[in-house]
């Protein structure tokens, strides 16, 4: 039996559940795919100010992923040892944007941004990834930010770029 299934990251999944789940459905001669939709782009990130690489590190040196994963939530995870932006972006990151690192945006959602005391920011931002290559320590994304009235594009339901 063959199923496909268009599907939009609306929670962070258990890569362990999701594990399971694929198995025993394999094993029951069931093959699932999960597919979702891409909205076009529609920014012109060379107006962008600033931009940093964000390496997606899945090599034994890393987060040891073996295998190829795809339409993965990545969770960035910002603090002042490694991003010095934060006081070059908008309120709560309005101006924040990822795209991979051939220009296509990724749709993301900033779960928390904290304003913290003394320069302590903080922000934890999930990005939906299409494809992270296993075994890999060169694959990156971009984040960009400091773009004077942009307006934001975080979404829980992952579906804005």
């Amino acid at each position: 039996m063959l199923i496909h299934n268009t599907f939009d990251y609306t929670v962070r999944p258990d890569i362990m559940l999701l594990k399971k789940v694929a198995k025993r459905l394999f094993s029951a001669g069931i093959v699932l795919f999960l597919t979702y939709s891409a909205v076009p782009a529609t920014e012109d990130y060379s107006t962008w100010l600033y931009h940093q690489q964000i390496v997606l590190n899945t090599s034994s040196t890393g987060a040891n992923v073996t295998s190829t994963v795809y339409g993965f939530p990545v969770l960035v995870r910002l603090n002042p040892s490694n991003f010095a932006g934060f006081n070059a972006t908008l309120d709560h990151g309005a101006d924040v944007r990822f795209a991979k690192s051939n220009g296509t945006p990724l749709a993301y959602d900033i779960e928390r941004w904290m304003d913290g005391s003394n320069d302590n920011d903080t922000a934890e931002i999930w990005v939906r990834v299409d494809t992270i290559l296993g075994n890999n320590s060169t694959q990156y994304i971009m984040m960009y930010w400091g773009k004077a009235g942009a307006t934001s594009k975080s979404s829980s339901t992952g579906d804005r770029k």
